[in-house]
């Protein structure tokens, strides 16, 4: 990963160099082989703030699909509620979570988000004109969570042919955002 002109963080995806088991584990050697995305800067309630809690980000492709794994530190995971896991659930987003909005065609307007809970509930929806969400959009995608000392991980698998992009070379726009309801802190990889 690295900043651009502007201040914003690009990442390149990497090819998946071994076939990916998605189980939540983010074990496989390619985990530390490359660096992850982090650096998250809170939304709320200490807006420009780093993230108190850390989130790390790795993006990885193959002929099939994207695949993303994150790794969310958490110093109290004790303190977790609201983890509803039934799908689109409007209590999603009361809870602890992590959300991923690619950008396909790069426009800044539109796109599609996926959302994941420690406990493996799922959210997803597609974004037009920059705010509309159509939370009845479901498509085809996969992803895991596992826990571990210090926090909770997700795998996730989104197939290309879930997904709308052009043709040709593939430039999107990604964010993700962190949702550390005990602290009632959100941050974003890119503000």
């Amino acid at each position: 990963a690295s900043r651009d002109s502007e201040g914003r963080l690009v990442i390149r995806a990497q090819p998946l160099p071994e076939r990916l088991l998605i189980d939540g584990r983010l074990d496989e050697a390619f985990y530390t082989d490359y660096g992850p995305a982090g650096g998250f800067v809170q939304a709320e309630p200490r807006y420009g703030e780093p993230a108190t809690e850390q989130t790390q980000v790795w993006v990885f492709f193959d002929d099939r699909a994207v695949y993303i794994g994150i790794r969310c530190f958490d110093s109290q995971p004790e303190q977790w509620s609201s983890l509803d896991q039934r799908r689109d659930s409007q209590g999603f987003a009361q809870g602890e979570s992590v959300s991923v909005a690619l950008d396909t065609f790069n426009s800044k307007r539109n796109g599609f988000t996926f959302g994941v809970n420690p406990l493996g509930g799922v959210s997803d929806s597609a974004i037009s004109n920059e705010r509309d969400s159509n939370r009845d959009w479901n498509t085809i995608w996969d992803a895991r969570t596992d826990r571990f000392d210090g926090g909770w991980t997700v795998e996730m698998s989104i197939p290309f042919k879930s997904l709308r992009y052009s043709p040709g070379e593939q430039i999107w726009g990604i964010n993700v955002r962190r949702t550390v309801r005990w602290k009632n802190e959100v941050s974003y990889l890119n503000q």
